[in-house]
């Protein structure tokens, strides 16, 4: 199945927005427990002390799968997305 090595992330779904955000534009540092995931950061506006529904992936990261399930750091620690699709090709710094 395509992604389940672990590449950068490309789309997000939004499962629970959160609690206990800063009401403001952020960029945050995600986690997440089912793979091997590192890098991943997602950049919106808050509001409602919860992240929005569809932030924009600001940095893709490394390792992520298909399904993953995401968590955005800080707040309550509860707003969640799952990968959707991961890219296909690595970009070059």
């Amino acid at each position: 199945e395509w992604g389940r090595a672990g590449r950068p992330v490309a789309t997000i779904t939004q499962v629970a927005a959160g609690t206990g955000y800063t009401n403001e534009a952020v960029t945050g540092g995600a986690t997440t427990s089912s793979s091997a995931g590192t890098g991943l950061t997602l950049s919106g506006t808050v509001s409602g002390n919860a992240w929005p529904a569809s932030p924009t992936v600001a940095a893709g990261g490394d390792g992520y799968r298909i399904g993953d399930l995401i968590t955005v750091t800080g707040g309550n620690g509860d707003a969640t997305y799952n990968v959707t699709t991961v890219t296909t090709t690595y970009d070059e710094d």
